[in-house]
């Protein structure tokens, strides 16, 4: 008796079908999850990358404070500007290699502004640099290290209390430390960075 070769059933297809897109689903499921974590690491890794910079460049400036209470061209001021926006201001004798006739000591300033080039506005991080010369002033930088910082806050620690406000001009002397806040806007995301400088005492600053 001659045997027919048996097929599948519609029924058995189906199921098969069914199994096959499931797993296709699980699968895509899996890949779109693990593009979208490494995305979501790359905008984190971003956002590190741009506070280490900023944090470690103020902290150089910082560490490296020039000021001489007699005289008032030397200070280190920050807080809140008259348009409620931070700034720090002070003394260095770290000074950028393009500076315009740099003398080894620069006042530099640290301010957010509105961005115009972005609408709506948004703040925009800006570094000054001016070389202090005898007698006067000369050579000065700007750059705009940053637009997605969403907020850069400062406080100053005199010994005993944090400040909010700090101005040599007014307390004689330089803050114990100073704590630096920066919320970076990542691809949507905020992400807040904070650290914590030493400045140093300088003998004679008085």
């Amino acid at each position: 008796m001659k045997k027919t070769a048996a097929g599948f059933t519609l029924l058995e297809v189906m199921v098969a079908l069914i199994v096959t897109a499931m797993v296709l689903g699980m699968v895509y499921g899996i890949a779109t999850g693990v593009s979208a974590k490494k995305q979501e690491l790359d905008h984190e890794s971003e956002g590190f990358h741009q506070a280490q910079v900023l944090f470690g460049r103020m902290s150089r400036e910082i560490h490296s404070v020039y000021f001489v209470g007699s005289n008032p061209e030397t200070f280190l001021r920050g807080g809140l500007d008259d348009n409620q926006h931070s700034f720090l201001e002070l003394t260095t004798t770290v000074t950028a290699p393009n500076l315009p006739m740099a003398t080894g000591i620069s006042r530099v300033r640290y301010e957010m502004r509105n961005d115009p080039d972005i609408a709506p506005p948004l703040l925009l991080l800006v570094r000054q640099e001016r070389a202090l010369l005898p007698g006067g002033e000369a050579g000065e930088i700007e750059s705009r290290l940053s637009s997605g910082v969403y907020v850069f806050r400062l406080r100053f620690f005199n010994g005993d209390s944090w400040q909010d406000q700090w101005d040599t001009a007014k307390q004689g002397s330089l803050p114990q430390m100073i704590e630096l806040y920066l919320k970076i806007e990542i691809a949507g995301k905020r992400m807040p960075f904070m650290t914590t400088v030493a400045v140093p005492q300088i003998a004679g600053a008085s």
